[in-house]
């Protein structure tokens, strides 16, 4: 069960080959890290790879991570803010592979987590 103190994410998919990222809270479209999330300047040759995980629906099914491959930022952040008001910025990013429409389809159907690794 998540802790009370959890925040609540609310990355999304647009299609198979796009996603909306939400960042950490506390941050803002011109916070320190965004050189490194968008591939700007130094950061240039960053990979991303995107890890997600389907919330458990019920406490008899584990946590998995899926991992669908490298992605690219697309555009400029976003900045916005969680329904408790705390400052967060979006991220559109653009899979480099389509995510298979049945695996696609079980990740919809539940809310997820992402992990960005770089």
């Amino acid at each position: 069960q998540k802790d009370e103190e959890a925040i609540a994410y609310h990355d999304r998919f647009i299609d198979r080959e796009n996603i909306i990222a939400i960042s950490k809270t506390n941050r803002h479209a011109k916070s320190t890290e965004i050189p490194v999330v968008f591939h700007r300047g130094r950061f240039a040759d960053v990979q991303t790879h995107l890890f997600i995980r389907r919330d458990k629906k019920s406490k008899h099914e584990t946590s998995r991570y899926f991992y669908l491959g490298l992605v690219t930022p697309l555009g400029q952040p976003i900045g916005t803010t969680t329904n408790e008001g705390k400052r967060v910025y979006e991220v559109h990013y653009r899979l480099h592979q389509r995510v298979p429409e049945g695996l696609y389809n079980y990740i919809v159907h539940a809310d997820i987590d992402l992990v960005r690794e770089q």
